[in-house]
Order: structure tokens, then C-alpha cells, then sequence
């Protein structure tokens, strides 16, 4: 991780909470900027061009279900995503 520290140091990012009440409009203008979002939001990439700069995870259940699919979907975009450490230490 000591090669992401302090990148964006000064910068302002975006947490976006994903769910169904989710505009994607609202999202591209969010284009240019450091973004995170959660869990399977590459389900959305059908409906936007918008692409967040990394992919958080933290729900167990969440991560054994689909953890896969949204760790490949951040690679083959050539994101970072971040899972939760309690995860991987099971």
C-alpha cells in the first residue's frame, strides 16, 4: 500500500454510495475526479461511461459472494479495489 500513499495528497475524492437511488447523470460529472465506489458497481458500466478510480469493499458477505467477479472487473479496468482485511485473514 506504500505505493499509493499520499498520491492524491491535496486532492479532493468522492465517496459514492451506489444503490438503487443512485443518478447516473449526476455520476459523469464526477469523470475527472478521484472517486470510490462499493461493492458490484461495475454492474452499472452498461449505463455510463463514468469509471471509478478505485472499488471498496467491506461486507463479508458481499466479498465470498462476488468478491471474484469485482476484483477481475477492477483489474481488467485497471483499477484498484480494496477489500476487507478480516476477508483475506480467513
Amino acid at each position: 500500500v506504500n505505493e499509493l500513499r499520499n498520491i492524491h495528497s491535496g486532492k479532493r475524492c468522492f465517496l459514492i454510495g451506489n444503490g438503487p437511488s443512485v443518478n447516473l447523470d449526476d455520476l459523469e460529472k464526477l469523470k475527472n475526479e478521484i472517486t470510490f465506489c462499493c461493492n458490484r458497481f461495475h454492474l452499472c458500466y452498461k449505463n455510463t461511461t463514468f469509471r471509478p478510480s478505485y472499488i471498496v469493499s467491506a461486507d463479508d458477505y458481499m466479498i465470498k459472494d462476488f468478491g471474484g467477479e469485482i476484483s477481475s472487473n477492477a483489474n481488467d479496468l485497471n483499477q484498484k479495489s480494496f477489500i476487507n482485511v478480516n476477508f483475506i485473514k480467513k
